[in-house]
């Protein structure tokens, strides 16, 4: 290859970048300690501007942190714990540099802490498979369809438009009879592509199911890529954290399945998910239908 065509390898030592990615721990701190050890933060320029070492502070220290994990046997939090301290001490740098909030230290690490449980909480093992527990549903059917008696049906939507720096997002979730328990709309991160999007309201589904108790359910979405995905236990290449982070929360309900509809027959998720587009706040949830959402319930 001529030199002027050579492409220099990011910063770091691979081998750690693998050791960091094979952390138990959650995307998001294995995403922000890989651009840590590649000098990929916003801090990197400014402490390299005054002679100080930042990949090799950076490097030795992970790999001290990961030693301690794989050696904390006492207790499981002390596995995971010093990653979650770590990002909690980031978001408050970031606080106080760009919203000029100055938090309280004893008060982050008690947030860490929890972070910590919370995460060892979602991610404990479940050794039943989400998505053989049950059939899924018809690929083809009328409104009416219900779920088998004692599960409940969440059924979600996700709206995508270029550009746009939100995803657009829907929920209705139905007891075995049809009935409507609640519903709700949400503003959240952005999507690059309608796939992504709609993988993001699945996660956000998942995510409030958990939160109201409810563990016997029957998910419905309009995107047969999504569900083909989920039911292979296939990988994308440019949504393995998203999928990853599916899976954990799936594998917390004794009893789930992922069926696909027509478009038609999601019509309620729908028209939540554009109502998302109108709202002055994040996230909105009505335990009472509002009078646009009647006809499609």
């Amino acid at each position: 290859m001529p030199e002027a065509d050579h492409v220099p390898p990011p910063n770091g030592s691979v081998e750690l970048k693998r050791e960091i990615w094979n952390l138990n721990n959650a995307p998001k701190i294995k995403y922000f300690l890989r651009r840590v050890v590649s000098c990929a933060m916003e801090t990197a320029t400014q402490l390299q501007k005054r002679h100080i070492p930042v990949n090799v502070i950076a490097m030795d220290n992970i790999r001290m942190l990961i030693h301690y994990q794989k050696q904390a046997h006492d207790h499981a939090i002390n596995h995971s714990l010093p990653f979650w301290i770590i990002w909690r001490i980031w978001k408050s740098r970031n606080d106080f540099i760009f919203r000029k909030i100055n938090r309280q230290p004893h008060l982050e690490a008690q947030k860490g802490i929890q972070d910590a449980r919370d995460w060892l909480e979602v991610t404990k093992v479940n050794h039943l498979s989400p998505v053989s527990n049950l059939q899924p549903g018809p690929t083809s059917r009328d409104n009416n369809w219900r779920p088998p008696e004692g599960l409940l049906k969440c059924n979600f939507d996700s709206g995508f438009v270029q550009d746009r720096e939100f995803t657009s997002s829907g929920w209705i979730i139905r007891d075995c009879n049809g009935n409507m328990i609640v519903v709700g709309s949400a503003n959240l991160p952005r999507s690059t592509t309608a796939l992504q999007a709609e993988a993001i309201g699945f996660l956000h589904a998942l995510q409030v199911i958990w939160s109201t108790g409810f563990r016997y359910v029957w998910f419905e979405g309009d995107c047969l890529e999504l569900t083909s995905l989920i039911h292979t236990h296939g990988d994308h290449l440019l949504m393995s954290p998203l999928l990853y982070d599916i899976r954990y929360w799936m594998s917390k309900l004794p009893r789930f399945s992922l069926g696909h509809v027509h478009r038609g027959n999601n019509e309620a998720a729908d028209k939540l998910s554009s109502y998302a587009n109108s709202m002055l706040s994040l996230y909105e949830s009505f335990t009472v239908p509002p009078s646009w959402l009647l006809q499609s319930l």
